[in-house]
């Protein structure tokens, strides 16, 4: 079993689609201080499939304060290791190796509050926003919520019996379906969503709230860019916006730092030694040029946590004591956390030889 990673049995597979089944774990007792979690937060789960490790996140569906087992919704795609065997093959009563929850996708109930909360969800992206409607409608009964839920016709739909009878038992619940290609005598939004639909439809359903509402989106790279420029086009604020990307955006960020005219720096990425701390074990490792500094920490016998290798889940993230580094993606970062000495390991490469970090 990979280190930070714990055995669960599987509960329950139930089958929410044709391509997509929710997976319900049975946490033992003496796990559930490792595996408390906040609402959006994610689960990395770890097999060996034809002799290789793979690694896969997936966003849990259940909410912490209904008293659900903990549960994740895996959409089959095609090509996809870890998701055409979680969905053919997986059996109730096996074993996965499971990381503890992370992620910072999250609500945070307050039950005093009375907030707007609006959400924009694509296809599977509806699981972490499932666990924070059911955790903002138990814990926040003053707020309100409201789902776009945007998939190619109602056969696609994951969860709907499920947002149907919460939308039908909560007044301050509100679920509005948009269909790219729907079937039959579809009366509902069709077609993308687009900047401008998204701007309409946040300030007809809000009014003038519109603009103290906090939003969360998660879906599909591109409904998501289309989202949060609709939002901003209107004047949301970008702290007040939520994202979870599952497929990564490329950027290219370099951190900062004060010796950048030592001879120890550059912006060419060649190979260096590094100091790197895994669960306490730390060790001078090698990183050459075209391998990022994750890989070379595999390479030298550690095994450091990770998951996507994409930029976006975070599950590598480790912070920089000294030195500098540039990361090919850093969608999962926030600005401050790179202002920190954060980075994403998957994506970086040492920009100094005093480069010294720690995974945390």
């Amino acid at each position: 079993m990979p280190a930070g990673f714990y055995t669960i049995p599987v509960s329950n597979i139930n089958r929410e689609t044709k391509d997509a089944v929710s997976i319900t774990f049975d946490v033992p007792s003496l796990m559930a201080h490792e595996f408390s979690y906040a609402a959006g937060q994610y689960l990395t789960l770890s097999l060996m499939i034809n002799g290789d490790e793979v690694r896969r996140s997936y966003s849990m569906c259940s909410s912490p304060v209904t008293g659900e087992k903990i549960t994740i919704a895996v959409k089959q795609v095609e090509g996809g290791k870890m998701s055409n065997y979680l969905n053919t093959s997986l059996k109730v009563g096996d074993v996965l190796d499971i990381m503890p929850p992370m992620g910072k996708f999250i609500l945070n109930p307050k039950p005093s509050s009375s907030n707007h909360y609006f959400m924009f969800g694509g296809g599977s992206g509806i699981t972490p926003l499932l666990s924070i409607i059911k955790t903002a409608l138990k814990e926040e009964p003053n707020s309100h919520c409201y789902l776009v839920y945007a998939n190619r016709n109602e056969e696609s739909v994951i969860f709907k019996e499920q947002i149907d009878a919460l939308a039908a038992a909560h007044i301050n619940f509100k679920v509005i379906y948009s269909h790219d290609n729907p079937r039959g005598q579809w009366v509902g939004h069709r077609g993308f969503l687009t900047k401008e639909k998204v701007s309409e439809i946040v300030r007809q359903e809000l009014g003038l709230s519109y603009l103290t509402a906090y939003y969360y989106t998660c879906g599909p790279g591109v409904m998501m860019d289309v989202v949060v420029q609709g939002l901003k086009t209107i004047g949301i604020q970008e702290e007040n916006i939520n994202t979870e990307y599952f497929t990564a955006k490329i950027k290219e960020e370099t951190l900062p730092s004060e010796n950048k005219g030592d001879s120890n720096y550059s912006d060419e990425v060649i190979e260096r030694s590094i100091m790197v701390e895994v669960f306490g074990q730390q060790k001078e490792i090698t990183v050459k040029p075209t391998d990022t500094i994750l890989i070379a920490t595999q390479k030298a016998g550690m095994d450091p946590p990770y998951s996507c290798t994409v930029g976006v889940c975070t599950t590598c993230r480790a912070k920089l004591k000294s030195g500098r580094a540039s990361m090919d993606e850093r969608e999962g970062l926030s600005d401050s956390e790179i202002d920190d000495g954060y980075i994403l390991t998957c994506q970086a490469h040492p920009l100094s030889d005093d480069v010294d970090l720690v995974f945390e």
